[in-house]
């Protein structure tokens, strides 16, 4: 990984699915008032983003998708497929 942890390893593909899993792990249901579980933490960290002590799950997801959308763009060039986000 690059020196954010983000972005190097592997294919455009890798990357996304990485994405998808840490997304995945934020939309998850929690008890109200819950915070983010740390081993979640410690993924949003390996993908650069800032995380302060009351990141809310909602911020969260939007900054994965604002790493996700650009991402999707780039295979939907490279694979002629539909834009989907």
């Amino acid at each position: 990984m690059d020196a954010n942890g983000w972005g190097t390893v592997g294919s455009r593909w890798h990357d996304l699915n990485e994405l998808d899993r840490v997304l995945n792990l934020l939309a998850r249901p929690a008890r109200l008032g819950s915070g983010v579980p740390r081993s979640v933490r410690s993924e949003i960290r390996g993908l650069g983003l800032g995380l302060g002590r009351s990141a809310q799950r909602k911020e969260l997801i939007e900054q994965v998708w604002g790493l996700k959308r650009p991402l999707l763009r780039q295979l939907g060039d490279f694979d002629n497929l539909p834009p989907c986000a």
